[in-house]
Protein backbone atom coordinates (compact mmCIF):
# COMPACT_ATOMS: atom_id res chain seq x y z
CA UNK A 1 0.00 0.00 0.00
CA UNK A 2 2.82 2.34 0.97
CA UNK A 3 4.54 1.77 -2.38
CA UNK A 4 1.36 2.64 -4.27
CA UNK A 5 1.01 5.94 -2.39
CA UNK A 6 4.62 6.82 -3.06
CA UNK A 7 4.28 5.91 -6.73
CA UNK A 8 1.13 8.03 -7.10
CA UNK A 9 2.83 10.99 -5.36
CA UNK A 10 5.87 10.74 -7.59
CA UNK A 11 3.71 10.47 -10.69
CA UNK A 12 1.79 13.60 -9.69
CA UNK A 13 5.06 15.43 -9.02
CA UNK A 14 6.40 14.52 -12.45
CA UNK A 15 3.13 15.58 -14.14
CA UNK A 16 3.19 18.89 -12.23
CA UNK A 17 6.74 19.55 -13.29
CA UNK A 18 5.85 18.83 -16.91
CA UNK A 19 2.86 21.22 -16.69
CA UNK A 20 5.01 23.95 -15.20
CA UNK A 21 7.58 23.45 -17.96
CA UNK A 22 4.89 23.70 -20.63
CA UNK A 23 3.32 26.85 -19.14
CA UNK A 24 6.71 28.49 -18.66
CA UNK A 25 7.72 27.67 -22.23
CA UNK A 26 4.47 29.16 -23.49
CA UNK A 27 5.15 32.34 -21.54
CA UNK A 28 8.61 32.57 -23.06
CA UNK A 29 7.16 32.06 -26.52
CA UNK A 30 4.49 34.70 -25.94
CA UNK A 31 7.09 37.07 -24.55
CA UNK A 32 9.31 36.54 -27.57
CA UNK A 33 6.40 37.07 -29.96
CA UNK A 34 5.33 40.17 -28.05
CA UNK A 35 8.84 41.55 -28.12
CA UNK A 36 9.03 40.89 -31.86
CA UNK A 37 5.68 42.60 -32.51
CA UNK A 38 6.54 45.55 -30.29
CA UNK A 39 9.96 45.81 -31.85
CA UNK A 40 8.42 45.81 -35.33
CA UNK A 41 5.92 48.48 -34.32
CA UNK A 42 8.65 50.58 -32.78
CA UNK A 43 10.71 50.17 -35.91
CA UNK A 44 7.76 51.24 -38.06
CA UNK A 45 7.15 54.30 -35.89
CA UNK A 46 10.83 55.21 -36.01
CA UNK A 47 10.90 54.82 -39.77
CA UNK A 48 7.78 56.94 -40.17
CA UNK A 49 9.19 59.63 -37.90
CA UNK A 50 12.51 59.66 -39.70
CA UNK A 51 10.93 60.01 -43.14
CA UNK A 52 8.70 62.83 -41.91
CA UNK A 53 6.25 62.23 -44.75
CA UNK A 54 6.82 65.36 -46.84
CA UNK A 55 9.98 66.50 -45.10
CA UNK A 56 11.04 68.82 -47.95
CA UNK A 57 7.71 70.64 -48.10
CA UNK A 58 6.45 73.87 -46.66
CA UNK A 59 2.72 74.44 -46.21
CA UNK A 60 0.40 77.39 -46.75
CA UNK A 61 -3.05 77.72 -45.21
CA UNK A 62 -5.11 79.75 -47.68
CA UNK A 63 -8.03 80.11 -45.27
CA UNK A 64 -9.40 83.59 -46.01
CA UNK A 65 -8.84 83.54 -49.76
CA UNK A 66 -11.80 82.76 -52.01
CA UNK A 67 -12.68 81.71 -55.57
CA UNK A 68 -9.17 80.62 -56.55
CA UNK A 69 -8.33 77.45 -58.43
CA UNK A 70 -4.56 77.33 -57.96
CA UNK A 71 -1.88 78.42 -55.48
CA UNK A 72 1.78 79.06 -56.30
CA UNK A 73 4.92 79.69 -54.23
CA UNK A 74 7.61 82.23 -55.15
CA UNK A 75 10.98 82.09 -53.35
CA UNK A 76 13.90 84.42 -53.95
CA UNK A 77 17.28 85.41 -52.58
CA UNK A 78 17.02 88.66 -50.62
CA UNK A 79 19.18 91.13 -52.50
CA UNK A 80 19.75 88.50 -55.19
CA UNK A 81 17.89 86.45 -57.80
CA UNK A 82 14.59 84.59 -58.02
CA UNK A 83 14.68 80.80 -58.16
CA UNK A 84 12.00 80.89 -60.87
CA UNK A 85 10.13 83.57 -62.76
CA UNK A 86 6.69 84.57 -61.56
CA UNK A 87 4.12 82.03 -62.76
CA UNK A 88 6.67 79.36 -63.68
CA UNK A 89 5.24 75.82 -63.49
CA UNK A 90 7.87 74.94 -60.88
CA UNK A 91 6.13 77.34 -58.49
CA UNK A 92 2.85 75.38 -58.52
CA UNK A 93 1.64 74.06 -55.16
CA UNK A 94 -0.26 70.84 -54.52
CA UNK A 95 -3.41 70.51 -52.46
CA UNK A 96 -2.76 68.94 -49.06
CA UNK A 97 -6.00 68.95 -47.07
CA UNK A 98 -8.77 71.42 -46.38
CA UNK A 99 -7.48 74.91 -47.12
CA UNK A 100 -3.84 73.85 -46.84
CA UNK A 101 -1.48 73.62 -49.83
CA UNK A 102 2.08 72.33 -49.94
CA UNK A 103 5.15 73.24 -51.92
CA UNK A 104 8.04 70.83 -52.44
CA UNK A 105 11.29 72.71 -51.84
CA UNK A 106 13.25 70.08 -53.77
CA UNK A 107 11.94 71.78 -56.95
CA UNK A 108 14.33 74.66 -56.25
CA UNK A 109 17.29 72.44 -57.16
CA UNK A 110 16.23 72.61 -60.83
CA UNK A 111 16.57 76.40 -60.95
CA UNK A 112 19.01 77.75 -63.52
CA UNK A 113 19.21 81.11 -61.71
CA UNK A 114 20.40 79.85 -58.32
CA UNK A 115 22.24 76.52 -58.12
CA UNK A 116 21.84 73.95 -55.37
CA UNK A 117 18.46 74.97 -54.01
CA UNK A 118 17.97 76.71 -50.68
CA UNK A 119 21.10 76.59 -48.54
CA UNK A 120 21.66 76.83 -44.82
CA UNK A 121 22.68 80.36 -43.89
CA UNK A 122 21.19 81.87 -47.05
CA UNK A 123 18.90 84.91 -47.02
CA UNK A 124 15.56 84.07 -48.62
CA UNK A 125 11.98 85.26 -48.71
CA UNK A 126 8.82 83.45 -49.77
CA UNK A 127 5.39 84.58 -50.87
CA UNK A 128 2.32 82.67 -51.99
CA UNK A 129 -0.08 83.83 -54.68
CA UNK A 130 -3.34 82.65 -56.22
CA UNK A 131 -4.61 82.77 -59.79
CA UNK A 132 -7.09 85.46 -58.67
CA UNK A 133 -4.26 87.96 -58.12
CA UNK A 134 -4.08 87.90 -54.33
CA UNK A 135 -0.68 87.32 -52.71
CA UNK A 136 1.01 87.24 -49.33
CA UNK A 137 3.59 89.74 -48.17
CA UNK A 138 7.22 88.58 -48.40
CA UNK A 139 8.08 86.36 -45.42
CA UNK A 140 11.65 85.39 -44.57
CA UNK A 141 12.42 81.68 -44.82
CA UNK A 142 15.32 79.30 -44.11
CA UNK A 143 15.97 75.57 -44.30
CA UNK A 144 14.69 75.29 -40.70
CA UNK A 145 11.20 76.11 -42.00
CA UNK A 146 10.83 72.77 -43.78
CA UNK A 147 7.64 71.10 -42.60
CA UNK A 148 6.25 74.35 -41.16
CA UNK A 149 3.05 76.13 -42.19
CA UNK A 150 2.51 79.76 -43.14
CA UNK A 151 -0.95 81.15 -42.37
CA UNK A 152 -2.76 84.44 -43.00
CA UNK A 153 -3.15 86.84 -40.07
CA UNK A 154 -5.90 88.95 -41.66
CA UNK A 155 -3.67 92.05 -41.72
CA UNK A 156 -2.69 93.93 -44.89
CA UNK A 157 0.84 95.17 -45.69
CA UNK A 158 1.93 97.51 -48.48
CA UNK A 159 3.61 95.78 -51.39
CA UNK A 160 7.28 96.89 -51.09
CA UNK A 161 7.73 97.06 -54.88
CA UNK A 162 4.32 98.36 -55.96
CA UNK A 163 2.96 100.53 -53.18
CA UNK A 164 -0.44 100.89 -54.84
CA UNK A 165 -1.10 97.24 -53.98
CA UNK A 166 -1.81 95.66 -50.61
CA UNK A 167 -0.63 92.17 -49.70
CA UNK A 168 -1.79 89.76 -46.99
CA UNK A 169 0.47 89.36 -43.99
CA UNK A 170 1.46 85.73 -43.37
CA UNK A 171 3.48 84.23 -40.51
CA UNK A 172 5.02 80.86 -39.61
CA UNK A 173 3.35 78.58 -37.09
CA UNK A 174 6.55 77.25 -35.51
CA UNK A 175 9.36 79.55 -36.66
CA UNK A 176 7.91 83.00 -36.01
CA UNK A 177 10.66 83.82 -33.50
CA UNK A 178 13.30 83.73 -36.22
CA UNK A 179 11.42 84.29 -39.47
CA UNK A 180 8.52 86.55 -40.40
CA UNK A 181 7.29 89.46 -42.54
CA UNK A 182 10.44 90.95 -44.06
CA UNK A 183 11.51 94.28 -42.57
CA UNK A 184 11.87 96.57 -45.55
CA UNK A 185 11.39 100.06 -46.96
CA UNK A 186 8.77 100.32 -49.71
CA UNK A 187 9.15 102.15 -52.98
CA UNK A 188 7.42 105.21 -51.50
CA UNK A 189 9.46 105.13 -48.30
CA UNK A 190 7.24 103.39 -45.75
CA UNK A 191 8.83 100.95 -43.31
CA UNK A 192 6.95 97.65 -43.30
CA UNK A 193 7.42 94.15 -41.90
CA UNK A 194 9.17 93.10 -38.72
CA UNK A 195 12.03 90.64 -39.42
CA UNK A 196 15.35 90.90 -41.16
CA UNK A 197 16.52 87.58 -42.55
CA UNK A 198 19.09 85.82 -40.34
CA UNK A 199 22.46 87.14 -41.46
CA UNK A 200 20.98 90.24 -43.09
CA UNK A 201 22.24 93.57 -41.74
CA UNK A 202 20.23 96.78 -41.61
CA UNK A 203 23.11 98.57 -43.37
CA UNK A 204 22.53 96.34 -46.39
CA UNK A 205 18.83 97.24 -46.55
CA UNK A 206 19.59 100.97 -46.37
CA UNK A 207 22.31 100.74 -49.02
CA UNK A 208 20.13 98.83 -51.47
CA UNK A 209 17.06 101.03 -50.97
CA UNK A 210 19.10 104.22 -51.41
CA UNK A 211 20.63 102.95 -54.66
CA UNK A 212 17.16 102.24 -56.06
CA UNK A 213 15.09 105.16 -54.77
CA UNK A 214 17.42 108.07 -53.88
CA UNK A 215 15.87 110.10 -56.73
CA UNK A 216 12.29 108.80 -56.39
CA UNK A 217 9.52 111.22 -57.27
CA UNK A 218 7.18 109.42 -54.88
CA UNK A 219 9.03 110.31 -51.68
CA UNK A 220 11.76 112.52 -50.28
CA UNK A 221 14.78 110.28 -49.81
CA UNK A 222 16.28 112.44 -47.08
CA UNK A 223 13.13 112.24 -44.94
CA UNK A 224 12.75 108.49 -45.52
CA UNK A 225 16.37 107.74 -44.61
CA UNK A 226 16.30 109.97 -41.52
CA UNK A 227 13.36 107.90 -40.25
CA UNK A 228 14.89 104.59 -41.31
CA UNK A 229 18.45 104.99 -40.01
CA UNK A 230 17.62 104.34 -36.32
CA UNK A 231 15.26 101.48 -37.24
CA UNK A 232 17.92 99.70 -39.29
CA UNK A 233 20.88 100.37 -37.02
CA UNK A 234 22.63 103.21 -38.84
CA UNK A 235 24.03 104.95 -35.76
CA UNK A 236 27.64 105.95 -36.50
CA UNK A 237 29.79 107.37 -39.26
CA UNK A 238 31.13 103.86 -39.96
CA UNK A 239 27.59 102.54 -40.42
CA UNK A 240 26.77 105.39 -42.79
CA UNK A 241 29.97 104.86 -44.78
CA UNK A 242 29.27 101.14 -45.15
CA UNK A 243 25.71 101.79 -46.36
CA UNK A 244 26.94 104.30 -48.93
CA UNK A 245 29.64 101.85 -50.12
CA UNK A 246 26.93 99.24 -50.82
CA UNK A 247 24.85 101.77 -52.78
CA UNK A 248 27.96 102.87 -54.69
CA UNK A 249 28.96 99.29 -55.59
CA UNK A 250 25.47 98.42 -56.82
CA UNK A 251 25.28 101.55 -58.96
CA UNK A 252 28.81 101.23 -60.39
CA UNK A 253 28.47 97.60 -61.37
CA UNK A 254 25.12 98.24 -63.10
CA UNK A 255 22.74 96.52 -60.68
CA UNK A 256 20.47 99.59 -60.70
CA UNK A 257 18.91 100.40 -64.07
CA UNK A 258 17.75 103.87 -63.00
CA UNK A 259 21.14 105.21 -61.87
CA UNK A 260 24.79 105.42 -62.89
CA UNK A 261 28.06 106.65 -61.38
CA UNK A 262 27.22 110.25 -62.25
CA UNK A 263 24.46 110.07 -59.63
CA UNK A 264 26.82 109.16 -56.78
CA UNK A 265 27.43 112.76 -55.58
CA UNK A 266 23.66 113.19 -55.18
CA UNK A 267 23.42 109.87 -53.30
CA UNK A 268 26.23 110.90 -50.94
CA UNK A 269 24.69 114.35 -50.34
CA UNK A 270 21.27 112.95 -49.46
CA UNK A 271 22.62 110.21 -47.17
CA UNK A 272 24.71 112.75 -45.26
CA UNK A 273 21.75 115.13 -44.96
CA UNK A 274 19.55 112.33 -43.65
CA UNK A 275 22.10 111.43 -40.96
CA UNK A 276 22.31 115.03 -39.79
CA UNK A 277 18.52 115.12 -39.55
CA UNK A 278 18.31 111.79 -37.68
CA UNK A 279 21.12 112.58 -35.23
CA UNK A 280 21.42 116.35 -34.67
CA UNK A 281 23.80 115.70 -31.76
CA UNK A 282 26.36 114.12 -34.15
CA UNK A 283 26.83 117.26 -36.15
CA UNK A 284 29.69 116.93 -38.61
CA UNK A 285 29.51 113.14 -38.96
CA UNK A 286 29.64 112.31 -42.68
CA UNK A 287 30.56 109.55 -45.08
CA UNK A 288 34.28 108.74 -45.33
CA UNK A 289 34.62 108.85 -49.11
CA UNK A 290 38.05 107.18 -49.31
CA UNK A 291 36.95 104.28 -47.13
CA UNK A 292 33.69 103.96 -49.04
CA UNK A 293 35.50 103.91 -52.40
CA UNK A 294 37.80 101.10 -51.24
CA UNK A 295 34.92 99.08 -49.78
CA UNK A 296 32.91 99.50 -52.99
CA UNK A 297 35.88 98.28 -55.04
CA UNK A 298 36.25 95.26 -52.74
CA UNK A 299 32.56 94.42 -53.24
CA UNK A 300 32.80 94.78 -57.01
CA UNK A 301 35.94 92.62 -57.19
CA UNK A 302 34.50 89.92 -54.95
CA UNK A 303 37.09 90.49 -52.24
CA UNK A 304 34.23 91.10 -49.82
CA UNK A 305 30.45 90.77 -50.01
CA UNK A 306 27.46 93.03 -49.54
CA UNK A 307 26.38 90.79 -46.67
CA UNK A 308 29.72 91.19 -44.87
CA UNK A 309 29.69 94.94 -45.29
CA UNK A 310 26.02 95.05 -44.29
CA UNK A 311 26.80 93.41 -40.97
CA UNK A 312 29.65 95.77 -40.08
CA UNK A 313 29.56 98.71 -37.69
CA UNK A 314 26.97 98.80 -34.93
CA UNK A 315 24.23 97.02 -36.87
CA UNK A 316 24.71 93.69 -35.14
CA UNK A 317 21.79 94.46 -32.86
CA UNK A 318 19.46 95.10 -35.78
CA UNK A 319 20.33 91.99 -37.77
CA UNK A 320 20.76 90.00 -34.58
CA UNK A 321 17.10 90.34 -33.64
CA UNK A 322 16.30 88.10 -36.52
CA UNK A 323 18.58 85.35 -35.28
CA UNK A 324 17.27 84.90 -31.76
CA UNK A 325 15.07 81.97 -32.67
CA UNK A 326 17.54 79.30 -31.58
CA UNK A 327 14.73 77.43 -29.83
CA UNK A 328 14.01 75.67 -33.10
CA UNK A 329 17.06 73.45 -32.62
CA UNK A 330 15.90 72.70 -29.11
CA UNK A 331 12.85 71.06 -30.63
CA UNK A 332 15.12 68.70 -32.54
CA UNK A 333 16.79 67.72 -29.28
CA UNK A 334 13.40 66.89 -27.86
CA UNK A 335 12.71 64.53 -30.72
CA UNK A 336 16.02 62.83 -30.04
CA UNK A 337 15.01 62.23 -26.42
CA UNK A 338 11.80 60.58 -27.55
CA UNK A 339 13.67 58.22 -29.84
CA UNK A 340 16.00 57.33 -26.98
CA UNK A 341 13.05 56.49 -24.75
CA UNK A 342 11.67 54.12 -27.38
CA UNK A 343 14.95 52.20 -27.59
CA UNK A 344 15.06 51.90 -23.81
CA UNK A 345 11.56 50.33 -23.76
CA UNK A 346 12.66 47.71 -26.27
CA UNK A 347 15.57 46.78 -24.01
CA UNK A 348 13.21 46.06 -21.11
CA UNK A 349 11.15 43.67 -23.23
CA UNK A 350 14.14 41.53 -24.19
CA UNK A 351 15.23 41.43 -20.53
CA UNK A 352 11.92 39.88 -19.45
CA UNK A 353 12.32 37.15 -22.06
CA UNK A 354 15.71 36.15 -20.60
CA UNK A 355 14.27 35.87 -17.06
CA UNK A 356 11.52 33.56 -18.34
CA UNK A 357 14.03 31.24 -19.98
CA UNK A 358 16.06 30.92 -16.75
CA UNK A 359 12.90 30.05 -14.81
CA UNK A 360 12.01 27.36 -17.35
CA UNK A 361 15.44 25.70 -17.07
CA UNK A 362 15.15 25.68 -13.27
CA UNK A 363 11.86 23.80 -13.32
CA UNK A 364 13.04 21.34 -15.97
CA UNK A 365 16.09 20.38 -13.88
CA UNK A 366 13.93 20.12 -10.75
CA UNK A 367 11.50 17.78 -12.52
CA UNK A 368 14.29 15.54 -13.79
CA UNK A 369 15.83 15.27 -10.29
CA UNK A 370 12.50 14.38 -8.66
CA UNK A 371 11.78 11.77 -11.30
CA UNK A 372 15.23 10.24 -10.90
CA UNK A 373 14.86 10.11 -7.10
CA UNK A 374 11.49 8.41 -7.45
CA UNK A 375 12.84 5.80 -9.81
CA UNK A 376 15.70 4.97 -7.43
CA UNK A 377 13.30 4.69 -4.47
CA UNK A 378 10.95 2.31 -6.29
CA UNK A 379 13.85 0.21 -7.56
CA UNK A 380 15.26 -0.18 -4.00
CA UNK A 381 11.89 -1.16 -2.60
CA UNK A 382 11.49 -3.86 -5.19
CA UNK A 383 14.87 -5.33 -4.25
CA UNK A 384 13.92 -5.35 -0.58
CA UNK A 385 10.65 -7.14 -1.37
Amino acid sequence: MFKKIIAIALTLAVISCMAIVAVSAAEVSDSAVGAEVNGSAAGADSSSSASGGSGDCIYFDANGWKNFTSISCHIYEIGGKDFFGWGNSNEACDKDKGTVFKYDLSKLASSTNISGGMKKGGKYAVLFYANTGVQTYDTTIGVECKGDTIYLTGEKIENPVDSEKKTDEAVWENNSGKYGPHLAITSIGNIVGSKLAPGEGGIEVIGEWTAKYFNSTHCKAVDVLAKAYPKFGIKTGDDLTAAYAIAQAKIERGDISTADKNDLPDVLKKMNAAFAKAYPSQKGTTINKDKANQTAKDIESGKTSVTSVGQSGSTGTTGGSGTTGGSGSAGSSGAGSTDGGGSYGGGDSSGSGADGQETTIFFVLGGVMIAAAGAMFISRKRKED
